[in-house]
């Protein structure tokens, strides 16, 4: 358990805008998209002596009461290879729900289900709730599992991109494990494809909302530990 008077934990972000929405004065290193991006992410931070760390990222909505930008604290880690769940440094999750409430904004504590490929239909998603899960995304059972491996204490918060209803099938093609989307490419798809021109647009506005809500949170979390 992270224990009170412990120094801040190590923040580190899946995606450079995550990352870019702190101020310059919060350091927070990006792992890239992927499970083996997050554990190297997480086994460096661990060796330059980091004794807690919290992995930020976008996640699916799984369940139709969730809204884009509503905060997930998770607190479980499944994978869907079937590893076994893992679970959070509780001190963390306590020390993340403060901040979450701090912030004013919508969160729960839940599991997350980690998969190897972006889950799009509304069925996939119904199907990852069944499971337990409270969001979907690409690192944190990878994370968490380093993250025991090196003895560090862990916990992730994530933040809805997409709702549940949300049809991800046809911007599919851009989105690629280890591969950042860039506005050209986003771009190029849009010509090539213009009928999923609104769904960029839309997840676009997402992600810079996300971004600014792991932000608030994480600057919250950095403060209050420092001050003890």
């Amino acid at each position: 358990m992270n224990p009170a008077g412990a120094s801040a934990p190590a923040l580190v972000a899946a995606l450079p805008e995550e990352a870019a929405a702190f101020p310059p004065r919060v350091v927070v290193p990006v792992s890239g998209s992927g499970a083996l991006a997050a554990a190297r992410a997480v086994m460096g931070l661990a060796a330059r002596g980091a004794r807690a760390v919290v992995f930020i990222g976008c996640a699916g909505g799984v369940r139709p009461d969730q809204r884009v930008g509503d905060l997930v604290i998770c607190s479980r880690f499944l994978a869907q290879d079937g590893s076994a769940p893992l679970e959070a440094d509780p001190g963390l999750v306590v020390t993340l729900r403060r901040a979450c409430a701090a912030s004013g904004l919508v969160f729960e504590t839940g599991a997350s289900l980690t998969v190897s490929r972006l889950v799009t239909t509304p069925e996939r998603k119904r199907a990852c709730a069944d499971r337990g899960a409270a969001a979907v995304e690409m690192e944190n059972h990878a994370a968490a599992l380093a993250a025991r491996e090196a003895g560090v204490a862990f916990a992730a918060l994530r933040c809805v991109i997409d709702g549940s209803a949300t049809d991800l099938g046809p911007v599919l093609p851009l989105f690629r494990e280890d591969v950042e989307i860039g506005a050209a490419v986003a771009l190029g798809h849009a010509l090539r494809h213009p009928g999923a021109l609104p769904l960029l647009w839309r997840l676009r506005r997402a992600s810079r909302r996300v971004a600014r809500n792991l932000a608030r949170v994480g600057l919250r979390l950095v403060a209050t530990t420092t001050r003890r």
